[in-house]
């Protein structure tokens, strides 16, 4: 079985540079979750177009990976 993406809300702030940080999500089910710590974010291109920012959270003392797809304008998770 192969990574699954899923697909979440997700409340953010947009600078005037551009910048783009993730304060919350909300899962396809309705529970909402603060982001508590951006560890890292970095760009990510891949070879069938897709690009945008990784974001390595923590939520909850959780550490998981944020998609931002800038092209399509969604964010994600990877269920492996």
């Amino acid at each position: 079985m192969g990574k699954e993406e899923i697909y979440v809300r997700c409340n953010a702030d947009f600078d005037f540079d551009g910048k783009v940080t993730p304060r919350s999500i909300t899962w396809p089910y309705g529970r909402k979750m603060r982001i508590d710590k951006i560890v890292e974010a970095k760009p990510f291109e891949t070879w069938t177009g897709k690009y945008g920012i990784i974001y390595s959270c923590e939520i909850d003392g959780n550490g998981i990976e944020l998609y931002f797809n800038r092209r399509l304008n969604v964010w994600y998770f990877y269920n492996e």
